[in-house]
Parts: structure tokens; C-alpha cells; sequence
């Protein structure tokens, strides 16, 4: 049998790891109780299937399957939490950097639940709702910083929320045709959102065929709080002391509703574009 440094002089590139890792760039074997990792372009398929004679090829364990089932399968999922995802495209990103990337990452986002590393341009962070998460803009300036440690450059579409009862592989596949959108409508933006593209995307796509938009109302108005509330504000431009006096309601007592409503989704209807998200899911939901 080969050992690792046999094979790191056919292919230098090689990496010794102490478990597989889910990157699709890079193939594992396994070498006595630890991995070797070879990038795909290091080696011909030929050399691929030699190496399968002479080394197991590692599989992944279901665990670090289970949200590439979740995304990918439509798997359900048990938790009662929330989560969004965030997806990440690479320009010249070196795959044997991507588990630093990685690891990173979760140092940063102590809520992230999984990292799926699909291929070298593209991941998705899959995080949990906890107590403050990360705004877009506090996303954009972390990876900001990491382009310059890493010498990637990447660009995100931040998700909103979901409930975990919510088929994740129909918001992801919706969410990654924003991004695409996103990518030609908004090229110089680093980090875009769903109520950036709102008004455009579904200007030439139907609202009321949106799964994504569909599992928002059920997420945010099982309450019927904010169904006058979100109306008239849009009605008022914005202005919270006109809506507040077309609601008979003291203006301190509108913006506790609206501060509460941004605890609970992560939605600020003081923004024009979060508002306008609001105000199209519920003429097509509600109304």
C-alpha cells in the first residue's frame, strides 16, 4: 500500500487530514485512521481509478449529509428552529484553503449549523435564528474582511428566515434564482437581500406562484397584528407619525409594534424595500 508521502510526491497537492471534509473539489481516501485529500485537477481519471484499487475511497457520514438532503431531497426537517441561508460565490478561490475558510467562518457565525461547500465557486451557510444574528450589512463587512485573508472574492445573497416546517428545497431553489437575478440586476453589490430584488424580480415573475413569498406569510402574519398596520404604512410612504395618526395610535406605540415585528423576523418595515416585501406578500396572500 502507498503511504502519504509516496503519494504526495506523485501529487503534491495532497493533504493529510483527520476526516473528510464535504468539498466536491477535493476526492478523500482513507489512509490508516486519517484522510488524504487530492484535488480533482491534480489528477486524470485514470489516475482517480488507480488509486481507488489502492487506497478505499472515504465516504461521507450521514451526518454531513443530512442538509445536502435537506436541500437537495427534500428532507424534513425535526428541529422547531428557524434558519436562513446564505449563499457564497468564490472568484479564484483555492480549494485546499476552503476548510480554513471554513473553519473561519464558524468562529465567526457560532450559529451556523452546516457550511455545503457544492463546488469551488459556490457555498451555502445554513444558519440558526438566534438571539442577534448578523444584518446583511454586518455580513458584507465580515467577508469583506475575509476576501483579504483568504485573496478570494466572493459575493452573498443573504435569505430571510424560515420556519424548519417549510420545504427547504423549494426556498433554496427560489432563493438561488434571486441570486442569479441579483447577480446581472445588481453587479457592483457585494451582499444582496430579497427586498433589494422585490420590486424588480417580481416585476417579471408572478408573486403569486412563489413558494418563497408563500412560507413568508405563513411565517410572519399567523399573528394579525401587523395586517392594518403594514397597509397603512404603506400608504403613508413610510411616515410613522401619519400612520400612526390614520391608526389612532400613539406614535410610541406603533413603532413597539414595528420594533417587535424586527425582533421576531428580522424585517425593519421602517426600510422602503423590506416594507414594500411586506406590503406584496399580503396583497397576494391575505388581501
Amino acid at each position: 500500500m502507498l503511504n502519504y508521502q509516496e503519494i504526495k510526491a506523485l501529487f503534491p497537492a495532497a493533504v493529510l487530514a483527520d476526516s473528510p471534509h464535504p468539498i466536491d473539489e477535493i476526492t478523500y481516501f482513507r489512509h490508516k485512521n486519517q484522510y488524504i485529500g487530492i484535488p480533482n485537477s491534480e489528477f486524470t481519471p485514470r489516475e482517480k481509478q488507480l488509486l481507488k484499487l489502492l487506497l478505499p475511497q472515504s465516504k461521507l457520514s450521514v451526518d454531513n449529509k443530512l442538509w445536502y438532503q435537506i436541500l437537495f431531497q427534500h428532507k424534513t426537517i425535526k428541529t422547531q428552529e428557524s434558519y436562513r441561508l446564505i449563499q457564497v460565490k468564490f472568484q479564484q478561490a483555492d480549494p485546499l484553503m476552503l476548510k480554513a475558510w471554513q473553519n473561519e467562518i464558524k468562529e465567526i457565525l457560532p450559529a451556523l449549523v452546516d457550511i455545503l461547500v457544492l463546488e469551488r465557486q459556490q457555498a451555502i451557510l445554513i444558519e440558526a435564528f438566534s438571539g442577534e444574528p448578523f444584518s446583511a450589512a454586518d455580513l458584507k463587512g465580515i467577508f469583506l474582511a475575509l476576501d483579504t485573508d483568504f485573496t478570494f472574492s466572493t459575493k452573498l445573497f443573504v435569505g430571510p428566515f424560515h420556519q424548519s416546517d417549510h420545504d427547504f428545497t423549494n426556498l433554496l431553489q427560489e432563493e438561488k434564482q434571486l441570486f442569479t437575478f441579483g447577480e446581472d440586476y445588481l453587479r457592483t453589490v457585494k451582499c444582496v437581500t430579497l427586498p433589494q430584488l422585490s420590486v424588480p424580480y417580481f416585476s417579471i415573475h408572478s408573486a403569486q406562484d412563489s413558494y418563497l413569498l408563500a412560507s413568508l406569510y405563513k411565517d410572519w402574519f399567523a399573528s394579525d397584528e401587523l395586517l392594518e398596520i403594514i397597509p397603512a404604512l404603506w400608504s403613508n410612504h413610510g411616515n410613522i407619525s401619519s400612520t400612526a395618526k390614520v391608526l389612532f395610535l400613539h406614535r410610541n406605540t406603533l413603532l413597539y409594534k414595528l420594533d417587535k415585528f424586527q425582533i421576531e423576523t428580522f424585517i425593519d418595515l421602517k426600510n422602503i424595500d423590506q416594507l414594500f416585501l411586506c406590503y406584496l406578500i399580503l396583497i397576494n396572500y391575505h388581501y
